[in-house]
């Protein structure tokens, strides 16, 4: 069972660690955040803009919480426009491969009414097959595949764009 928490200002120690301790398994599957990011005060800064962008309507961010109440991962709907945003999600180290991406996403696409989206947008690097398949289980499809390449952790990595459209 999990919950997905709106995050607030009084998550920010919480989420810190959690981003500070799943940093290098994170990195493994996506370009690293600037280094400054790693920082409470940098980290706090971050924390404060999302929050803003929150309450504009313009993203949303939630923590994924189990039914210990231990942050598992995050899930983020982000530049919201003309009812279309971009969604993206982290499930920590320690608790992959429980299928919480996917609980979460489906979570969030069937309790959320109140957030008018008509579509969502993801992109996943192409050797990140677990996130592609959390995607296709709650009905994204792939739109295109990027031709241009980029060398990430020594690899030529493409994107795979996916997208959902609400009934």
């Amino acid at each position: 069972m999990i919950t997905l928490k709106l995050l607030t200002m009084d998550d920010r120690e919480r989420l810190f660690y959690f981003e500070k301790e799943n940093k290098y398994f994170f990195e493994s599957m996506v370009p690293p955040r600037p280094e400054t990011y790693n920082t409470k005060h940098t980290f706090n800064k971050v924390i404060e803009q999302l929050i803003d962008e929150q309450n504009r309507k313009k993203s949303y961010y939630y923590l994924i919480m189990n039914n210990q109440d231990d942050l598992v991962g995050r899930l983020n709907i982000t530049d919201i426009d003309n009812e279309c945003g971009n969604i993206g999600y982290r499930i920590g180290e320690n608790y992959c491969g429980q299928g919480l991406a996917s609980k979460a996403l489906k979570q969030f696409l069937l309790t959320t009414p109140d957030i008018p989206l008509k579509c969502l947008k993801a992109k996943t690097t192409n050797h990140n097959i677990s996130s592609q398949r959390v995607l296709e289980k709650n009905q994204f499809y792939i739109v295109k595949e990027d031709d241009q390449a980029f060398l990430f952790n020594k690899h030529h990595v493409h994107f795979i764009h996916f997208q959902w459209d609400r009934g």
